[in-house]
């Protein structure tokens, strides 16, 4: 427990000293806003890993109530798949307020990065040569 309680406190403080970037914007009602955090691209040869976040206009309801969705994503630049690593929910916008659901160390197999979708542009940022 105690390991878990350390953990969210790390993200929590890593995600305050993010410095996002606005990538895309959605301008419908119930739409939302996508940013990365350039400064946390860390890549491995073919594989980059980054932080994005989706920031909602309205509350989005699942299991809780959130307004914005951090996660950790892994890019493979030369399969063309991404994988999540891990997973945030926050009551707040741009990832403030309380943390009402986390999973962290996610096992999911990778998926194919589609055409004209924000996976596609969140993908080309972190796969772009610097």
């Amino acid at each position: 427990m105690k390991k878990l309680t350390l953990l969210i406190l790390l993200i929590f403080s890593a995600n305050v000293l993010a410095e996002w970037t606005l990538i895309e914007s959605t301008t419908s009602e119930d739409g939302f806003d996508v940013y990365v955090d350039i400064q946390s691209k860390r890549r491995e040869g073919d594989k980059v890993k980054m932080w994005n976040m989706y920031d909602y206009k309205k509350v989005k309801v699942d299991v809780k109530n959130y307004l914005a969705s951090v996660s950790h994503v892994e890019y493979d630049c030369k399969g063309e798949t991404l994988r999540l690593l891990d997973l945030f929910w926050y009551t707040g916008n741009m990832g403030q307020g309380v943390p009402v659901f986390s999973n962290t160390n996610i096992k999911k197999d990778p998926i194919s990065v589609m055409p004209e979708t924000m996976h596609e542009s969140l993908f080309k940022i972190a796969c772009a040569k610097e």
